[in-house]
């Protein structure tokens, strides 16, 4: 038989508790925009200082030789480079401090704060920096090398970033639980299956879609303007094309053959035996805190995850101390039906 809606329990991860307080959220939140916003301010102000010494346009873009080949305008410069970092603190500082609590260790969120820090710190001293070598020139195309800038700017991000390393908090763990572990009862001589898709958000496919048209159109530009970049220009659509049939599109079947996951193109395929599984678990998963994104993903403490949304998830633990998450819709039903199953065969 199938497995059907009437199996459902309420949805799973409510009550678990945040891998961190409010006071290390607070925390969390002032070292990943703080940094950012102090870098944006000390850079910025020291470059309006000596604004009037630059030439107009100024070099906004350089080669691959560390040659400048584009120009523009330095407030966009100024502007730009530090919002960026500003943004991506914000996004991972959010994401972070909505983590549920981890059943095993996770370097996950000490990762992803000490990158919002490093990036921040090394977008801010590159802009600046890169302005400040072009200081008393008349062309912006007599500016020399920005390659010892790019140099000395990732050495010294390095060093707040590895500050950050040691005053990020590490995430709440809990002693594993089988509260989330729902099951059904499954007859010796009964057929039962479970099986659904599981696809993005609309609005992360919107956004890989608005990539992908940007992605062609610029190839489309560049073919017109007769660039020789135009063919590595096509890169880009064509890797998003790859990645998104990939890791973004997967059919989850649960039987008594164990569990099945496989990609829309049929590859990766990932099948697990029921002599393979201990239990399955309903859970709640936060993409960005616990996984560092979307698609095919490890999370440290030896889970292998396939996130394409965030949410409901099937988390499926492994005799051999590795786990299986994959976020899908009616987790409940799908762990229901692998831990009767798995009752089934332990009989």
């Amino acid at each position: 038989m199938a497995a059907s809606q009437s199996h459902t329990t309420d949805s799973a991860g409510l009550a678990e508790p945040r891998a961190f307080t409010r006071a290390q959220r607070a925390r969390l939140a002032l070292i990943a925009i703080g940094v950012a916003a102090v870098a944006a301010v000390v850079g910025i102000g020291s470059a309006l200082s000596w604004l009037h010494e630059l030439p107009d346009p100024v070099a906004v873009h350089w080669g691959a030789s560390g040659s400048p080949d584009g120009f523009g305008s330095a407030v966009l410069i100024l502007a730009l480079l530090p919002a960026i970092g500003l943004v991506f603190g914000a996004v991972v500082a959010l994401s972070v401090g909505r983590m549920r609590a981890v059943t095993r260790p996770s370097w996950m969120p000490k990762i992803l704060i000490v990158t919002s820090v490093w990036l921040s710190a090394f977008l801010t001293y590159v802009g600046v920096g890169s302005l400040a070598m072009q200081r008393g020139l008349s062309d912006a195309a007599e500016a020399g090398n920005v390659l010892p800038v790019l140099g000395i700017g990732f050495a010294v991000s390095v060093i707040p970033a590895v500050a950050a390393w040691f005053i990020t908090p590490w995430p709440l763990v809990v002693e594993a639980t089988e509260s989330n572990a729902p099951t059904i009862s499954i007859g010796e001589t009964e057929r039962v299956y479970w099986s659904r898709t599981t696809s993005p958000h609309p609005a992360l496919s919107a956004l890989l879609g608005f990539v992908f048209v940007v992605s062609i159109a610029s190839c489309v530009a560049l073919v017109i303007a007769g660039s020789r970049e135009s063919l590595i220009a096509l890169v880009v659509p064509a890797l998003l094309v790859v990645v998104c049939a990939t890791t973004m599109l997967w059919k989850v079947r649960v039987s008594a053959d164990g569990l099945t996951v496989r990609s829309a193109v049929g590859f990766p395929r990932f099948s697990y035996p029921l002599a393979d599984i201990t239990s399955a678990n309903a859970t709640t998963v936060s993409p960005l805190g616990e996984f560092g994104g979307w698609g095919l993903r490890f999370g440290g403490a030896g889970r292998l995850g396939i996130i394409v949304q965030s949410g409901a998830a099937l988390e499926v633990a492994r005799k051999n101390g590795r786990g299986l998450v994959v976020t899908i819709d009616d987790a409940q039903t799908a762990a229901a039906v692998l831990n009767g199953l798995l009752e089934r065969s332990r009989s």
